[in-house]
């Protein structure tokens, strides 16, 4: 994991990059049918009308693209979850835009401060140790409540 900024970002190995080489079959997910169940995740058909998630509206200086997110992607996101995990709450609580078609590698987290770039292998945000950091943190700001037992 790589966390720049914040209370989760106090661990030891957040910077620790860990590459090894691994040949896997990669495959079109589109033409099995996937179970969130049995593959740990599946695909599901849920256009946003909440965000235009294109080039033109994110250059546009009157699109508050992080504002419509915030407001209205977040319940949406929210929404395609729970329907997915029958979980009767599901906590959304952070972002990061990421605006590759700008040349500018710079993006903004969910507070509107400047975050990594686009990361073009796959990664994993939060370290064992900085999981359970940053969810300590969301305690504390009230974003989550520990559930009983």
């Amino acid at each position: 994991g790589r966390n720049i900024n914040g209370p989760h970002a106090r661990c030891a190995d957040d910077l620790e990059d860990l590459i090894t080489p691994t040949p896997v079959l990669i495959g079109d997910a589109r033409t099995i049918d996937a179970s969130l169940a049995r593959e740990g995740f599946e695909l599901r058909v849920s256009p946003s009308t909440a965000v235009p998630f294109v080039e033109p509206a994110w250059r546009d200086p009157d699109t508050d693209i992080a504002k419509l997110v915030v407001e209205r992607f977040y319940e949406e996101t929210r929404a395609v979850v729970a329907a997915a995990t029958g979980a009767d709450r599901v906590v959304v609580f952070d972002h990061t835009v990421r605006k590759s078609w700008s040349g500018d590698v710079a993006s903004l987290n969910s507070d509107g401060k400047s975050a990594a770039g686009a990361v073009p292998r796959v990664h994993c945000d939060y370290t064992t140790q900085s999981g359970p950091v940053r969810m300590e943190a969301l305690l504390e700001q009230g974003v989550v409540t520990r559930s009983p037992g």
